[in-house]
């Protein structure tokens, strides 16, 4: 099952028109006064009522579906999964951007139970490197996203209302064998937030 972030800003858009009518008996109450053409030449003194048009932001939204938990079994297993931002209903041309980090530099590190496994010197025991690797279209990309020791965040996908590609499919592949039995883990840290690209 796929953890779901779901950030509510919310929008509305109230666009209320009332459309000009042209009638004998309809006097203006602060509104226009049109001239109307036809074939016999101009008729003036006709009037609408007030026209009013209305643009109210009440706030923005946006879904953002992750990866849940990823398992390996070993060397050279992969797995892949999909992040996509789904409902964007942002203003303007803002764009939703989905960075992901590595609490351990894309290492899986020797831990018993929540606590990391140090050496007699507190020195974090031997780990298994991991890495994530994006798709262009079917394609998997030569080289990966992700590089050892690297705890910055790395930006997956970028999307606004209108963008055709709203998904990333991404693989995450173990690439050596552990060095001893025991539980090796990482913390992917996933976060999204809304940018304004022509600032």
């Amino acid at each position: 099952m796929k953890k779901i972030i779901s950030v509510l800003i919310g929008i509305a858009l109230l666009l209320t028109l009332i459309t000009p009518a042209i009638g004998g008996s309809m006097y203006p109450e602060g509104g226009y006064t049109l001239t109307q053409e036809t074939d016999n030449g101009q008729i003036t003194g006709e009037a609408t009522r007030e026209v009013l048009v209305k643009f109210n932001v009440y706030g923005e939204m946006y879904y953002v579906s992750i990866p849940s938990d990823i398992t390996f079994t070993g060397k050279d297993d992969y797995i892949d999964h999909e992040v996509s931002i789904t409902k964007i209903t942002l203003s303007g041309d803002r764009e939703v951007q989905v960075n992901v980090k590595s609490k351990h530099g894309w290492e899986m590190m020797q831990h018993d139970g929540d606590d990391l496994k140090v050496d007699e010197n507190q020195a974090p025991l031997p780990g298994i490197h991991y890495t994530m690797t994006f798709y262009n279209g079917d394609e998997l990309a030569q080289q990966p996203a992700s590089t050892d020791g690297n705890k910055e965040d790395i930006m997956i996908i970028s999307a606004n209302a209108l963008s055709e590609i709203t998904s990333k499919k991404i693989r995450f592949t173990m690439i050596e064998n552990p060095p001893n039995t025991g539980a090796y883990k990482d913390t992917l840290t996933f976060t999204s937030k809304v940018v304004n690209p022509s600032a």
